[in-house]
């Protein structure tokens, strides 16, 4: 079900007077310490009818909800660790 207010749409939840997440529609934003990124993104979500952290706007062209797999037309580069920026080469 679609929010009908702008409050209910986009809900910052505040803790202490500081901003930590954001949600629409289910999903939440913020940095999660249980989100595992391999160092390929700072941002994670929380999709709540999932009940799963994913991780958000991937790099160093991985994707995946552990940015754990290659982009489309990217290959792995077997001799790199998960973590390294040159795990992906196309």
């Amino acid at each position: 079900m679609i929010p009908s207010s702008p409050e209910g749409i986009l809900k910052l939840l505040i803790s202490g007077g500081e901003p930590q997440a954001r949600q629409l529609y289910g999903i939440i934003y913020d940095d999660f310490k249980d989100c595992e990124c391999y160092g390929h993104s700072n941002r994670c979500s929380y999709i709540d009818y999932l009940n799963i952290v994913t991780c958000v706007s991937c790099k160093h062209n991985t994707r995946g909800q552990n940015c754990q797999h290659c982009r489309l037309g990217y290959f792995r580069n077997n001799s790199a660790e998960l973590d390294d920026e040159g795990v992906c080469i196309g």
